[in-house]
């Protein structure tokens, strides 16, 4: 089976969002996938400072490799 990750380059927008419609996005979903991607290139999760205080220990890889991996990796029950 192939995996349907596909890398795009920066700014290629409209190719992501033909690529999400193909794979079952709505035209809204998919507009709201690329608001939200260049929300995050113009620094929205950058306003406020990380902190000890207001962050976890953990970074994003470690959540997404013990928990997202993990449910993703498992079979669709059909």
């Amino acid at each position: 089976m192939t995996s349907p990750i596909r890398s795009f380059e920066m700014g290629d927008r409209v190719a992501v969002e033909q690529f999400l419609v193909s794979r079952g996005f709505s035209a809204a979903m998919a507009q709201s996938v690329l608001d939200m991607d260049l929300a995050a290139e113009r620094g929205i999760n950058n306003t406020v400072p990380r902190t000890t205080g207001n962050t976890t220990p953990t970074t994003f890889r470690e959540f997404a490799e013990e928990a997202i991996k993990p449910a993703v990796a498992e079979p669709v029950a059909r």
